[in-house]
């Protein structure tokens, strides 16, 4: 079984967003908690165990490559600028996604 343990708990959460955020042009918008960032935050149950599917996806597509999969620890609810969007397993909102323009690096 796999186990999502990537966020060191008690330490600074917003490392998985971080990297790709500044490298990306995107930082302090996102990968950041902060007043004026964008609130976009996914809370994980670490003890929650999930069989993947393209059930429990909700994707555009009915093919996942992780199907079958066993995972320790899943998403129970999701937030999009600070509203909730996803809640136990459930799409709970209307999709919110803007552009972002970002700068074009070499």
């Amino acid at each position: 079984m796999a186990r999502f343990d990537t966020v060191v708990l008690g330490g600074d959460v917003v490392v998985p967003g971080l990297a790709p955020a500044r490298a990306f042009g995107c930082w302090p918008r996102k990968g950041a908690i902060a007043i004026g960032a964008d609130a976009d935050l996914a809370l994980i149950d670490l003890e929650k165990t999930q069989t993947v599917s393209p059930d429990v996806l909700h994707p555009a597509h009915e093919h996942t490559p992780f199907a079958g999969v066993e995972l320790k620890g899943w998403p129970v609810r999701t937030m999009a600028r600070g509203q909730t969007a996803f809640l136990d397993g459930e799409i709970v909102a209307k999709p919110t996604g803007q552009f972002l323009a970002r700068p074009l690096t070499a």
